[in-house]
């Protein structure tokens, strides 16, 4: 039953994706999350006229019991000073008796972007207003964390400025405050198992 209704999920999100091409030009990294009560599932990407340009911000689609939201652009990297970025890498996550959490980064290149987050506490509804991870912490960048008993999130992360390094990043106060490792030896070699 659950993999029938992903499927019928999938399709009905492919259009809402096909629809969303057919008007902005560009879709990157789509992935299905399914959160609440598992019948409910929320679609993000990023997207808009090309990678790395300005205009490429987060969107997201929802699923309930009715079919696909509309969609939605999230987050846009429109900075205080009227300059915009493009964003990058969504990751959505539903922690245990906490809003529903979206870590992305803003910046004009891998090398030289920051970790976003903004949270939801209607199921994707509506968001909070971004605010920026503490200095050095990116949040996950394309896996989901992983939330230990405790609550502490730990989020797989990475840099690309000095050649592709893994590490890991935790916080038990769902990113307000957060530490990381150094980068794990031979990570480089594993990239496609984050």
């Amino acid at each position: 039953m659950r993999v029938r209704f992903l499927d019928a999920a999938q399709r009905e999100l492919d259009d809402a994706v096909a629809w969303y091409n057919q008007r902005e030009a560009g879709s990157f990294l789509s992935r299905l999350n399914a959160y609440g009560n598992k019948r409910r599932n929320c679609r993000r990407w990023f997207g808009g006229t090309r990678e790395k340009n300005p205009d490429v911000g987060i969107w997201i689609s929802r699923h309930d019991r009715k079919g696909w939201s509309g969609v939605i652009e999230v987050a846009s990297g429109l900075q205080e000073n009227g300059e915009r970025f493009p964003c990058w890498n969504p990751v959505l996550f539903q922690p245990r008796h906490a809003p529903l959490l979206l870590f992305y980064k803003v910046g004009p290149s891998p090398s030289q972007w920051w970790g976003m987050l903004t949270t939801s506490t209607d199921r994707g509804r509506t968001w909070s207003k971004p605010r920026r991870l503490p200095d050095g912490i990116l949040g996950p960048i394309r896996s989901k964390p992983v939330q230990l008993k405790d609550g502490t999130l730990l989020c797989p992360s990475s840099t690309e400025h000095a050649g592709w390094q893994v590490h890991m990043e935790t916080s038990n106060d769902l990113g307000k405050t957060a530490w990381r490792t150094s980068p794990i030896p031979g990570s480089a070699s594993a990239s496609n198992t984050w």
